[in-house]
Formats: C-alpha cells, sequence, structure tokens
C-alpha cells in the first residue's frame, strides 16, 4: 500500500531520477527552473492561510521525479507550506504506527506514530534535505480534527536530537495551536529566522475551567522567557484565546516586560491581559508599529506600564468600559504612551448605557488633537451616549489635516437623538481634509437652509465614499 504522504517524499523514489541528456539548455539553468515551478505554489492562487491543493502538490512531487535536474527546484516548492508538523516525520522509514484509532477530546479516531531512540544518523539527513526548505508550517490543527500525532516519547526523542537546533532551520512563520501539550512541543520549532509567530489556545471556552487558565498563563510565561533567546529577530507576534475568555487571565506585567526585550518586534497581538496586580516597571517597546490588543477592560491597568513611542496603529477590539469618563481616561493614555500614532481603531464591546452622561465626540477625543498627524480614526461606540455635529467635525477637520478615514458609529437607536451632524460639519470635513476618502457615520441631517447655501465650487480632495446609517432632509 502506498502511504498517504509518498507523493512528498521523491527520494524514496531516487532510481527513478535519470540525466536528460538531450535536454534543452533552457531547462538547466535552476533561475529559469524556480521561475516555473513557483507557480505550482498554491499559495499564489489561493493565498498563504487557504493552499491545500493536492492537484498542485501531485505535480511538483512528480516533477521532482523526472530527472535530478528538476529535484531541488521543486522539492523547493513543494515543502514550502506545511499544514501539519507531523508530516516532515514520514520521511523517516524508523517511525513506527502504535495506534490506528487514537481519540482526543472527543475527536475522530487517527494514527498515532512513536519515533524511536535509536534512529540512524543517515535517516536524519534524509529528513534535513526537506526540512530546509520549510519556510511556513500552520500546526494548527485542534483536537477535533487532528489528523495524526506522535507519542510523548518521540518529542523527547526530537528533543534529543536537535537539541537548541530548530527542526526547520529555515522557517520564517510559524502557527501554532495549543491544546493539552506543554511549551516543551513549540520549542523544537523556534528557528531564529521566523518572522510571524503566532499562538493560539484552542480550548472551548465552555472547558476554561481556572485550572486551565493557569496552565496557559504558565505555558505564555515559559514561551515569552525562550522568544527572546531563540527568535532574536521576531517581528509578528499573536498570542491569543478565545473572543469570548473574558475571565482568563493570559498575560502578566511581568510577561509583557519580558517581551519589550524582543527589540525586533514590530506588531504585537494580544488578548486578555490581566493587569490588577502590583504594577512592576514600565514594558517599553521602541520599535513598535501595530499594536493590536482584544478582550481587555478599562478596569485593567496594561496601558499604564505599555508605552511605544514609534507606535503608528493601535486597534483594540470588545474593548470594555462602565463609563465615558474611563473611555476618556484610556484615550488620554493612549494619545501620552502613543505620540507618533497614525491610525486608531477601538471598538467597544456589547454594554449597559443606562444612567450614563452624554458627551460630545470632540471632548472624548480631545487628547488625540495634539497629534497632527493622525490619518485614521475608527470608533465603534455601541450604546455609549456620545453626541456628534457640526462643531465636532469643524474641530477634527482643524486638528488632523492628514485624515483619511473618519468612522463613528453606534447603536441605531441613539442615532436620531445623539448623531446631528449637517452639510456645514461635512463641508469643513472635506474643504479643510484634503486626503479625506472616507467617512462614515450614524446619523446625518440635511436642512433646506444648509443646501441653499452650499458653495458653488466642490472642494478639491479625494472624498469617494459616505455612508450613514440614519439621515433626514428637512
Amino acid at each position: 500500500m502506498v502511504h498517504k504522504y509518498a507523493n512528498l517524499y521523491p527520494l524514496q523514489l531516487h532510481h527513478y531520477l535519470f540525466d536528460c541528456a538531450h535536454m534543452h539548455r533552457a531547462l538547466t539553468c535552476i533561475d529559469i527552473l524556480d521561475e516555473v515551478f513557483i507557480w505550482f505554489d498554491p499559495a499564489n492562487f489561493f493565498g498563504a492561510f487557504n493552499c491545500v491543493d493536492n492537484d498542485r502538490t501531485q505535480t511538483l512531487a512528480r516533477s521532482a521525479r523526472v530527472c535530478k535536474i528538476f529535484f531541488q527546484p521543486a522539492i523547493r516548492v513543494l515543502w514550502r507550506r506545511l499544514e501539519n508538523a507531523i508530516i516532515i516525520f514520514h520521511t523517516l522509514p524508523s517511525l513506527v504506527q502504535v495506534r490506528s484509532d487514537k481519540r482526543t477530546q472527543g475527536g475522530l479516531p487517527h494514527p498515532e506514530y512513536h519515533i524511536p531512540e535509536d534512529v540512524p544518523a543517515e535517516e536524519w539527513e534524509r529528513l534535513s534535505v526537506y526540512a530546509v526548505h520549510v519556510e511556513t508550517l500552520s500546526a494548527s490543527q485542534g483536537p477535533s480534527v487532528r489528523e495524526e500525532e506522535i507519542t510523548q516519547d518521540s518529542w523527547r526523542t526530537l528533543r534529543g536530537h536537535f537539541h537548541d537546533k530548530p527542526i526547520f532551520p529555515n522557517l520564517r512563520d510559524l502557527f501554532w495551536l495549543i491544546d493539552d501539550d506543554g511549551p516543551e512541543r513549540i520549542i523544537p520549532f523556534l528557528s531564529p529566522t521566523i518572522d510571524w509567530l503566532s499562538v493560539s489556545c484552542s480550548t472551548p471556552s465552555w472547558e476554561f475551567t481556572p485550572d486551565r487558565a493557569q496552565e496557559w498563563q504558565r505555558y505564555l510565561t515559559v514561551l515569552i522567557d525562550e522568544l527572546s533567546t531563540r527568535i532574536p529577530g521576531l517581528r509578528h507576534l499573536t498570542l491569543s484565546t478565545a473572543l469570548d475568555l473574558y475571565n482568563a487571565d493570559s498575560l502578566q506585567p511581568s510577561d509583557l516586560v519580558a517581551l519589550s526585550r524582543i527589540t525586533s518586534l514590530e506588531v504585537l497581538e494580544l488578548s486578555v491581559v490581566d493587569c490588577q496586580a502590583n504594577l512592576l516597571h514600565p514594558a517599553r517597546f521602541d520599535n513598535l508599529r501595530d499594536l493590536r490588543v482584544y478582550q481587555q477592560s478599562a478596569t485593567d491597568r496594561v496601558f499604564d506600564i505599555f508605552t511605544a513611542p514609534s507606535l503608528q496603529r493601535l486597534d483594540v477590539r470588545s474593548f470594555r468600559v462602565e463609563s465615558t469618563s474611563d473611555l476618556r481616561r484610556m484615550y488620554a493614555l493612549w494619545a501620552r504612551s502613543f505620540p507618533a500614532l497614525q491610525e486608531l481603531v477601538c471598538t467597544l464591546d456589547e454594554h449597559d448605557a443606562a444612567g450614563m452622561e452624554p458627551c460630545s465626540i470632540s471632548s472624548l477625543v480631545a487628547p488625540f488633537c495634539s497629534i497632527r498627524d493622525l490619518r485614521m480614526l475608527c470608533l465603534w461606540l455601541d450604546t455609549l451616549p456620545i453626541t456628534i455635529g457640526d462643531d465636532d467635525l469643524s474641530t477634527f477637520a482643524e486638528a488632523w489635516p492628514s485624515l483619511e478615514t473618519l468612522i463613528i458609529q453606534g447603536s441605531s437607536d441613539l442615532a436620531q437623538e445623539y448623531y446631528v451632524v449637517g452639510l456645514p460639519g461635512l463641508i469643513a470635513l472635506t474643504g479643510k481634509c484634503p486626503h479625506l476618502r472616507d467617512l462614515r457615520l450614524s446619523g446625518v441631517r440635511v436642512r433646506s437652509e444648509d443646501v441653499a447655501q452650499l458653495p458653488r465650487d466642490s472642494p478639491v480632495n479625494r472624498f469617494r465614499y459616505l455612508l450613514t446609517g440614519y439621515s433626514t432632509l428637512s
């Protein structure tokens, strides 16, 4: 029986490789062959995150078996991206199947393999022939969809053989999904060449017990300690849990301080940072350009210790506030901690706004008015009682001449009462913000007397898109 991964290992069929003495000279040029075979990479057609195409995979494997000159260009593309970390171990003839029906957390039965301790050196060399070409590993199969795995003893064998050397020495992107495994499983894949690392917790919310939350927190602490030494050039880091795990303590203040030692970080994505405890030293990220924070609360004090003087984009999703004063305090803190900010996205979580005092949008975002280079402001305010009128848009026009995108939206039930923007505000904004292209508001009021006073000549700008949820004409 032919193994399901046999097509990925052309070396097993080396006796099919032959020299083509009469081949056209163009096909003996490696640069030309590289350009040809790159078009068999599914990522060129389906994207890097949805690049499974069995037909193209088989074509590459068959091409690698045509002749010696085709072998290296074909396997470079064939092994560039892996959807399963276990695939590479099928290149070891010593790999043995110990079970065919293992089940994990109610998932489907799948085979389990074992790597013995006495694997011959030539088999490890065989594995390295393919491993050097792997640039992206998406080890993101959760327990319910897992197709195969190796034994716990096999992971110890891998650590004993590779020691501090990574399995994939040229890995650039690693996407790892944690279930019941510990940090020792991901460590052999932490190559110093990694540019983007994403680590997610796969435990569903209904199984996320306090004990599981503590395990996840300990996992992250161990992982972060390893990152600064194993991946000194890391640029993009994502640490996330499920979106509804509000009570899961993940990153601690000490973890943020440890992360700040990775001076190469430019993009950081975090969810659920617990800063209720006593604050430690500030976490300063000098080279961070993009910060994305999810599931955070205004009562947490993560931003009290977080500073990034070069940050250009701040994206805060599912942000929980108890009052407009909470949000005003956060905005003041962000403006102070991120003075180079150019793009701000803030989405509020659903909340009960009953009894909250209304306030104007210009007073709420006043701290950002000192940042003259702001290009994007996107606020989804849910049911927060925030008023917005012509004077507010005029204030924005004066403060942010480089503004390109302005989105201020809230509950449609409040639009008629709180959103009173008219033509004067729109004209002020489009006239003084020549780069404005996208404007979205929950409500606009157009009065006949304002229409009569419209200027004859429209302002010169790049304005292309206007969206209003509620509008009136009077």
